[in-house]
């Protein structure tokens, strides 16, 4: 297992999504990464077994 820092974010109505995976010794802030009109849903570490070609420091969207 490997950590990733795991930041979830959406619009206030929910209609669109973001998930982004980094490596967990990515301390950017929050606010240097997050999408205007977008809120933070989630951002912390998590453990887990990701595939080599897993995209890893993209934005993972939905409804964008």
């Amino acid at each position: 297992m490997n950590k990733y820092r795991l930041i979830i974010a959406s619009t206030e109505n929910g209609g669109k999504e973001i998930v982004t995976f980094l490596n967990s010794n990515d301390l950017t802030s929050i606010e240097d990464l997050l999408r205007p009109g977008y809120t933070v849903d989630f951002d912390g570490i998590i453990l887990a077994e990701l595939p080599d070609c897993f995209p890893t420091d993209y934005e993972l969207g939905r409804g964008c």
